[in-house]
């Protein structure tokens, strides 16, 4: 069977969401098409760039709950 694997493919790949013979397709070939492994290259540092640590320092924390604390007694 001839496919045409296109960018829509690859990203479902990249995402795991592909059928299973469209995934062993592209897994078969993907060696003897370097613009799909540059694509996907392209996909993983989008995604690993978005990434953001959301787990402040533990000063941050004190201070956040400081000021919540100052701010719960205070009158209107």
């Amino acid at each position: 069977m001839i496919y045409n694997i296109t960018k829509n493919e690859l990203l479902k790949y990249f995402y795991n969401e592909c059928s299973p013979s469209v995934r062993q397709l592209i897994e078969m070939e993907l060696d003897a098409n370097p613009e799909w492994r540059n694509y996907l290259n392209y996909l993983e540092t989008v995604q690993n760039s978005t990434k953001i640590d959301f787990k402040p320092n533990d000063t941050l924390v004190s201070m956040i709950l400081e000021e919540s604390a100052a701010t719960e007694h205070q009158s209107l």
